[in-house]
């Protein structure tokens, strides 16, 4: 296939290449050969630990590692790792257990709920809960219930953290409007909750809504709890678009689809019907992309559908570029405009879907007013909301390139959460 020919392992740095093989290793079951001539080079373990973290894989890693070259790593490092693995397995068992816990809640007042990643992803893709990263925990509500479920999330102990100020009436509107979930967190528990009541903020992004997820939902058992899910063909849908929309700069998104598809064979995934629903949805170069850097990175199987389409579709290609370069250059500069890696993560965002309402609302989102950035330390009166449109080019450029002010930051991931 032609993309073999742009994609080469070689071509990515030593830490990277690394940990692309103690992946690509447990997905498809290769010998540890590369890893072991890898760990024997000149490599920069503190840049390697810090990429394992970025990329949100210490379990594979770490078990791949300890399986083919424990005597190659210096012993710094595996500890380093060990602890990493062993502190991780703890927060999702600890994870798991609260987000039953919040299921629960929820049923009890007649809120139908589905989790989605997390701990339910787990069981879907890998089949054991520890071998996957788990962060926060992402559940999504029907949007008429988001208040009712705050309150019960408020009175679990949990405090909002995003947005964490408070909303005016107008600003309330605007959020459920074009945002698509609320942070919460416990400091009691140190566990993140992000309540959700639609897949991403671009409204045209996704158009399946929570009853189209709900109707064909299916079931998991979570801690002797039946815990709904969405199904399979859903769950990879989903996997594409949220990794497609973050230009997949974390491998373990990309993981995700390998772990996914290797884990329920062609029979139980029909790829013709997936990408003809992925062609009705306006999300088919999202999926090929997914699909297709599992198979560039992890050897996943490329189904015919999905090459077919690729082969015909050359914004495709440019998506994976951009893709690939963004991945290359994880422990690279941050994404400022005026950067390589800035343009491509806005020009990646842009050629996600064909269709012109699509583009025309993601300029818009771009173009419109930040919930931080505006909202939050440049408080209007709701009568004078229409303004927030004209500061926004001012507060853009604070931002990015004037040091000192309350906007200023580095780059888009500084954020503190």
């Amino acid at each position: 296939m032609k993309y073999q020919k742009d994609m080469s392992l070689d071509a990515l740095p030593f830490e990277l290449r690394l940990i692309v093989w103690c992946l690509r290793t447990a997905s498809v079951h290769e010998d540890g050969t590369h890893i072991q001539v890898l760990c024997r080079r000149g490599m920069d373990w503190d840049s390697f630990v810090r990429l394992v973290d970025h990329h949100r894989v210490i379990s594979p890693v770490y078990q791949k590692l300890k399986q083919f070259a424990g005597n190659c790593i210096p012993k710094p490092v595996l500890k380093t790792l060990r602890d990493g693995y062993r502190r991780h397995a703890q927060q999702v068992l600890a994870k798991t257990g609260e987000l039953v816990r919040i299921v629960k809640k929820f049923q009890e007042r007649g809120i139908p709920v589905l989790p989605f990643k997390g701990p339910v992803l787990s069981l879907q893709a890998y089949g054991e809960l520890v071998s996957r990263h788990v962060g926060d925990l992402d559940i999504m509500v029907p949007p008429e219930q988001a208040l009712v479920a705050q309150e019960i999330l408020l009175h679990q102990g949990y405090h909002r953290t995003h947005p964490d100020f408070e909303l005016t009436q107008r600003q309330a509107l605007e959020y459920l409007k074009n945002i698509h979930h609320f942070g919460y967190f416990s400091q009691e528990k140190e566990i993140r909750v992000e309540l959700h009541w639609r897949f991403g903020s671009n409204r045209t992004l996704f158009p399946l809504d929570f009853n189209a997820l709900w109707k064909d939902k299916q079931t998991l058992q979570l801690g002797g709890v039946s815990v709904a899910t969405p199904s399979l063909e859903n769950t990879m849908l989903l996997l594409c678009v949220h990794g497609a929309q973050h230009a997949w700069f974390r491998l373990f998104w990309v993981n995700d689809i390998t772990q996914l598809m290797a884990k329920n064979s062609a029979n139980d995934i029909d790829w013709g019907r997936l990408m003809r629903r992925a062609d009705r949805l306006g999300i088919e170069r999202m999926v090929a992309e997914g699909v297709i850097l599992a198979n560039l990175f992890f050897g996943a199987f490329l189904p015919e559908p999905v090459r077919v389409f690729a082969e015909k579709d050359k914004n495709v290609r440019r998506l994976l570029t951009m893709a690939q370069y963004l991945i290359s250059i994880s422990a690279g500069p941050a994404h400022r405009p005026l950067t390589q890696a800035y343009a491509y993560m806005k020009l990646h965002s842009y050629l996600l879907r064909k269709d012109i309402r699509y583009k025309i609302y993601y300029c818009l989102k771009i173009m419109g007013p930040s919930v931080y950035d505006d909202w939050q330390r440049f408080p209007l009166p709701d009568k004078l909301f229409p303004l927030y449109s004209l500061l926004r080019p001012f507060t853009w450029i604070f931002r990015w390139f004037i040091r000192g002010t309350n906007v200023y930051q580095k780059s888009p991931t500084d954020r503190k959460r």
